[in-house]
């Protein structure tokens, strides 16, 4: 018998975004590496920030996330749209997006799951929330908020800089 850790990475990275904090959960039969020990097994770039040993019958670490921040680094020719677009939104009691997939459309008010949005330079920040009704998708703050195109949102660098947790989204982002 040959033991194998369960892995879960919880809320998956979307396609083209980097992450400085990913999660996962991993069960392990036995005692725990050192954090350095693991960290000399994996590929370069990629670290092991944090540990956190819970029992068995612990909620998993997802029902403590209520969001991610995000910084997308913008081309400094939408700059100037991005501003005007930004407080349009700040100000509206509601936004709707529609959503497309394969067999329908759905339209969605997302003006409460992004908060705290920010330009500076040609470097914007924002909140996402997540909710058991789903969240809002990085790439529809470019294409949506912003109204960049699909081509031009897929060159704009963005990175998931914190997760927010539910005991204070606000104030409550890590970089552990």
């Amino acid at each position: 018998y040959h033991p194998h850790p369960k892995i879960s990475f919880l809320f998956a990275l979307p396609v083209g975004v980097e992450s400085e904090c990913e999660r996962a959960e991993i069960e392990i039969y036995g005692s725990l590496p050192a954090t350095r020990q693991i960290n000399k097994s994996l590929p370069e770039g990629m670290e092991i920030l944090h540990i956190e040993t819970v029992g068995k019958k612990s909620e998993s670490i997802a029902g403590n996330i209520s969001g991610f921040r995000y910084s997308f680094y913008l081309d400094p020719e939408t700059v100037g749209m991005a501003k005007k677009k930004i407080d349009e939104f700040q100000k509206s009691t509601e936004f709707i997006l529609t959503r497309k997939s394969k067999r329908k459309e759905i339209k969605r008010d997302i003006r409460a799951l992004v908060f705290d949005m920010s330009l500076a330079g040609h470097k914007l920040e924002a909140s996402l929330a997540i909710t058991a009704e789903g969240g809002v998708r990085p790439s529809e703050v470019l294409t949506g908020i912003l109204g960049i195109s699909p081509e031009q949102a897929e060159s704009v660098l963005i990175r998931k800089t914190g997760v927010l947790r539910k005991s204070n989204p606000l104030t409550g982002a890590v970089n552990d």
